[in-house]
């Protein structure tokens, strides 16, 4: 009875694990998870928080931020996105934040918001 018992405990311990991991990560589709990245460009810190996959990286005085959005090049005096400039920024800020969330797409310099606006892609 012994070994029965300690059979249908393990048999009562995987099932409970199963539904606890499972309601931890969700079942169904994933949108891909939360990318937070940064970089420091000379003096500068920028820093991006956005849905999905991204990658941050510096070329010469520009941070490029590739997401599912597009590519976001953060230059010493604007932001553009795919090319097309989204917002000046001020050329002494030391900290440029980028926040995309549910297709809302945010800017602060210096802790200052500069832009919030939805991504019309």
């Amino acid at each position: 009875m012994l070994h029965r018992s300690n059979s249908l405990t393990r048999i009562m311990l995987i099932g409970l694990l199963t539904v606890t991991v499972a309601g931890i990560t969700g079942c169904g589709s994933r949108n891909g998870g939360r990318s937070i990245l940064g970089t420091k460009i000379g003096d500068r810190d920028v820093k991006a928080s956005l849905d999905g996959g991204a990658f941050i990286s510096s070329q010469g005085d520009d941070a490029i931020v590739t997401f599912s959005g597009g590519k976001l090049i953060v230059e010493k005096e604007s932001v553009k996105l795919d090319g097309k400039e989204l917002v000046k920024l001020p050329g002494d800020a030391k900290k440029v934040e980028i926040d995309y969330t549910a297709g809302k797409f945010t800017v602060t310099a210096d802790g200052e918001s500069l832009l919030a606006t939805e991504l019309k892609k």
